[in-house]
């Protein structure tokens, strides 16, 4: 038995006395840091010191349109295959919310993502261009034209060209460039993130 003290009502008595309070669960996600190949695996956890049976749901925060394979399981796979501005690589935030029936907690994560259907592309880049932060070099005509060969042969469909200056010939004997069927060459992207 129990008997209010002074100041308290009957009710905040019996509520202290009845039952704890619930404790929200801890959320975390893996860390993915980088430039990450659409489609990536992310991985979230949580505890609940309560021992409720606990339930999640993946969403995104910003709005570029990526898509989650299991957005009611810890484990999901996010794909980013492009958006209405032609982004072919985009920094988003993805957000992991987890209940317990009672309250609810979410941590959030950046997630640098990529399509895996690009060849980058800069004037003076010096890498494999498969991957935003090495891109192929660009800057003459002859590169171009193995950026868009390169491109075609390993199953690739979109060349994203940096902004910058691109050297294309005009002699007779050397065509300005010639375009493959199924290659798209998309322009104008920062090279510091990819975006338009």
């Amino acid at each position: 038995s129990f008997l209010p003290g002074c100041g308290e009502s009957f009710d905040d008595a019996y509520n202290a006395f009845r039952s704890p309070k619930n404790s929200a669960p801890a959320v975390s996600i893996q860390d993915t840091s980088g430039w990450q190949t659409s489609p990536v695996t992310v991985i979230g956890s949580a505890t609940d010191s309560d021992n409720d049976s606990l339930s999640c749901r993946w969403s995104e925060i910003t709005s570029y349109g990526l898509t989650f394979t299991a957005p009611d399981s810890f484990s999901t796979g996010i794909a980013f295959t492009g958006n209405a501005n032609g982004d072919v690589a985009v920094n988003a935030v993805i957000r992991l919310t987890v209940s317990d029936g009672e309250d609810e907690s979410y941590h959030d994560m950046n997630l640098q993502i990529y399509r895996n259907d690009v060849i980058f592309v800069t004037p003076d880049g010096t890498g494999s261009g498969n991957h935003p932060e090495s891109p192929l070099q660009g800057g003459h005509a002859a590169d171009l034209a193995y950026a868009i060969s390169y491109a075609k042969d390993s199953g690739k469909t979109i060349v994203a060209l940096s902004a910058g200056t691109y050297e294309i010939s005009t002699t007779p004997a050397s065509p300005a460039l010639i375009l493959k069927e199924g290659i798209s060459l998309y322009g104008g992207y920062a090279s510091s993130d990819w975006k338009r």
